[in-house]
């Protein structure tokens, strides 16, 4: 027995039965303390076992070290099913894969595999350039077809060469031959067109022809009927010619005729035959709605057309034109010539010609008429109208530069007996006068302008010039005759009246008048006499009346005071809506009469015209001056009413009387100077409960200079 490296007589060490040996003691070999029976141990193939023989028995058990590196027998080869599937896991998991995933699952001992999307063909194999379609080979070698391709949304047939290229249905071996279909897509909703199925040939360069579209039907067999059909469903050719190699056989309708229909009972039945020349043969031809080319061999003119009044509104239509006025002619138009539709404008550019006949509308622009008299049959409308000619002329009483001739006027609206308020013959309506930038200031306007009298100019004297000459007839003036040089003459030209600047009137010569009423104001200057005698003559600073009957009996007044007190009388009449608005809004009984002035009311009456019981017991009327309102008893009010009209029951009369006035009226000295009198309420009416209230009111003006 070899322990270590050397041999040592088992039986000098150890002195016991031989059968006792291995039963008591552990062998250890290569190890002092054995761990079990058996315990060899060395750095490298510690046990070597020669002439052991093969067993292919199914009982044939197997030699294997555990963990522990102890001897153990298995029937498994070797190896359990555990590390079996650990070792083939780990040849998956450790490796590089290229197109698909590995997965080792080692809860249940499978793998799974997962192909991963091809991204590159080249790795596998395949050869070809960019879109081009893969085909099969049949031995399962992949092309990739140089002259089929894809992209976007279309199949490319062919290279890039002028050889053919077909699509063809598998021929049947032993049937019919299969149908070939090419659909495009059906609408889909509510209301939607199917897609359109198009066929296009290509497109020649230069002067080279366009590709063509051929169909062609096939013959049949030795015995077969020949009669085949190229069958159309609301069929569309765009552009292009239709070239025919037989006979076109047509059912159906053709523009709602229909073509089965026998000749006798619808002319309009097509036999069209079609050659290689283009020309088409029928007994009677439908509407051509394409290009036509070429002569008919024998034509008519049409005598007619059918016209329509179609013309949509506000559509613009451009007449037709011809370049001449006879013979056959090309059908033109210009974009300067339009017509819109339903309004009747026709415009153009630009018109040259003599107008005859009426013309009606307004012209935007429009340069000078030609020589001669010019009539027009209607009403003339200018945004501005300038008279401006040198011309020589023959001179008599019409107006040269604008003449209104006499007329008949007819008035066919009144009724009989009635009455017309106004009637003018020529009128100048006053205009506005408007400003884009603020505060604008015109010094001088005027609605008709006259800048003066004629001229005497060369070879002329002028006896009399106007500026303004009324022949005859009375002139009405609504408004203020303002002189700007202050004179009044006769028809003489002699001045007789003549006007300052501060308002004094100075007549020239002797004033033949008969006064009534009162004479105001103060005489000046010895010059002259007065003759005559007013009718009636007012009391004047106290003066009793003058009953005098003779020029000599009048007495000699040379002068007036200048504080004199005038005595005047207004009426004011108060309407519904005033009253109802007379505690926010004053109303004006007598208008500020001027510097140092001051209005002093003396009586006068107020009568009321009720609607309804006044039951606003606040409400006080009040007359003060303006600014004041609504006017404070004892301070500021010049009459005051309390509890005007409350509770009564009927219409009343008030007087105005001195008892109504308060002494102080005013605080201070100048909130009565040249200040309006006004009248008001302090609290508001009861609602539309007057008619009217009317008042009447008698003042003076006293002059506090």
């Amino acid at each position: 027995m070899a322990i270590g490296k050397k041999i040592i007589s088992f039986w000098k060490q150890v002195r016991l039965r031989s059968s006792d040996m291995f039963t008591l003691f552990k062998v250890g070999v290569g190890i002092k303390v054995p761990t079990h029976k058996l315990h060899i141990k060395d750095s490298t193939d510690p046990i070597k076992v020669e002439g052991v023989q093969s067993d292919t028995s199914s009982s044939t058990k197997f030699l294997v070290l555990d963990g522990s590196d102890v001897v153990k027998h298995t029937t498994a080869g070797g190896k359990t099913t555990e590390e079996v599937q650990d070792i083939v896991g780990a040849m998956f998991t450790s490796n590089t894969e290229t197109g698909i995933a590995a997965t080792y699952e080692d809860s249940d001992g499978t793998i799974d595999l997962v192909v991963s999307g091809v991204t590159d063909l080249h790795t596998a194999g395949v050869d070809g350039a960019a879109n081009q379609l893969l085909t099969d080979d049949g031995d399962g070698t992949v092309t990739s077809e140089s002259h089929l391709t894809f992209e976007s949304s279309t199949l490319e047939l062919g290279g890039d060469t002028f050889d053919s290229f077909n699509i063809q249905r598998k021929n049947h071996s032993d049937n019919i031959g299969g149908e070939l279909r090419i659909f495009s897509g059906a609408g889909g909703g509510t209301n939607k067109a199917g897609g359109d199925l198009i066929f296009k040939s290509g497109k020649g360069t230069g002067n080279a022809l366009g590709g063509a579209i051929e169909f062609y039907v096939s013959t049949a067999g030795s015995s077969g009927d020949t009669a085949h059909f190229l069958q159309a469903i609301d069929m569309k050719i765009t552009d292009g010619l239709v070239h025919v190699t037989g006979n076109i056989t047509l059912t159906g309708t053709v523009d709602g005729i229909d073509i089965a229909t026998d000749v006798a009972a619808n002319t309009a039945k097509v036999d069209l035959t079609v050659n290689g020349a283009g020309t088409i043969h029928a007994n009677n031809v439908p509407t051509l709605n394409q290009s036509t080319t070429g002569n008919a061999t024998t034509a008519t003119v049409a005598a007619t057309s059918a016209i329509t009044d179609a013309a949509a509104a506000s559509t613009t239509y451009y007449p037709v034109l011809v370049d001449g006025f006879t013979g056959f002619q090309a059908l033109e138009a210009e974009s300067e010539l339009t017509f819109v539709g339903n309004t009747g404008i026709l415009t153009a550019t630009g018109f040259a010609g003599a107008l005859t006949g009426d013309v009606t509308g307004n012209a935007d622009t429009a340069t000078t008429l030609t020589a001669g008299n010019k009539s027009i049959n209607g009403t003339f409308q200018s945004k501005g109208f300038i008279q401006d000619d040198d011309r020589n002329l023959t001179i008599g009483g019409d107006g040269h530069a604008i003449h209104v001739d006499a007329s008949d006027l007819t008035d066919d609206s009144t009724s009989a007996s009635g009455t017309n308020g106004t009637y003018n013959h020529i009128t100048f309506e006053n205009p506005r006068l408007l400003a884009t930038n603020s505060s604008v200031t015109t010094t001088n306007a005027s609605t008709v302008f006259i800048k003066g009298a004629p001229v005497a100019s060369t070879n002329q004297t002028i006896t009399n010039a106007y500026a303004l000459y009324v022949f005859g007839g009375d002139s009405y003036f609504g408004g203020n005759i303002i002189a700007g040089n202050n004179i009044i003459k006769d028809d003489d030209g002699v001045t007789c009246i003549t006007f300052d600047s501060s308002g004094n009137t100075t007549i020239a010569n002797t004033l033949n008048a008969t006064l009534t009423g009162n004479v105001t104001g103060n005489t000046s200057g010895s010059s002259g006499s007065c003759t005559g005698q007013a009718a009636t003559v007012a009391t004047i600073a106290g003066l009793a009346p003058n009953t005098a009957t003779t020029a000599a009996a009048q007495p000699n007044i040379t002068s007036l005071h200048s504080s004199i007190a005038i005595t005047k009388q207004v009426k004011v009449t108060l309407s519904t809506a005033d009253c109802n608005a007379l505690h926010t809004t004053p109303i004006e009984l007598v208008a500020a009469q001027g510097a140092d002035t001051v209005i002093v009311p003396t009586g006068g009456m107020i009568r009321v015209d009720r609607a309804l019981t006044q039951g606003q017991s606040s409400a006080d009327v009040n007359f003060h001056y303006a600014d004041k309102e609504p006017g404070t008893a004892g301070q500021s009010s010049v009459a005051h009413y309390r509890r005007f009209m409350y509770n009564e029951s009927g219409d009343r009369v008030f007087h105005i009387s001195p008892a109504f006035f308060y002494s102080e009226v005013s605080q201070n000295l100048t909130d009565d100077v040249n200040k309006a009198l006004e009248v008001s309420v302090d609290s508001a009416f009861t609602n539309n409960c007057f008619t009217s209230i009317d008042i009447y009111l008698t003042y003076n003006v006293f002059d506090i200079s």
